[in-house]
């Protein structure tokens, strides 16, 4: 199951990557009809919002991995996949798709009508993320299981 995360999580950060790629590529020529005087990208609002998702997607990129890399450097070593590392992937790929799921988001919205016109990516794009978002995979039982890893609550958990 931990390595099946890996793929969630690409999936996820990959849909909300090519989400930020367009809105940041739409915002040169997209200008609101309350304000046709600005384009969207010289708005101080949706730079600081364009800052904030693509640090927090980076961020997640970066836990996923850190955690994959090291439980595979310490199979590589010869050690054995712990519960605690499993833990660290299975929460790295819930971080990453919740981060993601923000991120689409905040793109859906920021493109204003472009994002809801039938056929357009970002349509599309939105559609599936909150589809997968919805998988058990990723559920708030993975986080809560991992913690209790962590805490020594309990020392392993089925499916984890």
């Amino acid at each position: 199951m931990s390595v099946t995360a890996a793929g969630h999580a690409s999936w996820a950060l990959g849909v909300a990557k090519s989400m930020l790629d367009d809105v940041t590529e739409l915002a040169a020529t997209k200008y609101r009809m309350s304000d046709m005087g600005e384009s969207l990208a010289s708005r101080p609002t949706f730079q600081k919002g364009l800052a904030q998702h693509v640090a927090a997607w980076r961020a997640a990129r970066l836990l996923v991995l850190d955690a994959f890399g090291t439980a595979e450097a310490a199979v590589a070593a010869g050690a054995e996949l712990t519960p605690t590392l499993r833990a660290d992937m299975r929460v790295a790929a819930v971080h990453a798709t919740d981060t993601a799921r923000s991120c689409a988001e905040w793109a859906h919205l920021a493109a204003g009508t472009t994002a809801i016109r039938e056929g357009s990516r970002f349509e599309r794009a939105f559609r599936d993320m909150y589809t997968g978002t919805q998988h058990a995979f990723i559920s708030e039982k993975v986080a809560i299981d991992a913690a209790r890893i962590w805490l020594g609550i309990i020392d392993d958990q089925f499916g984890l």
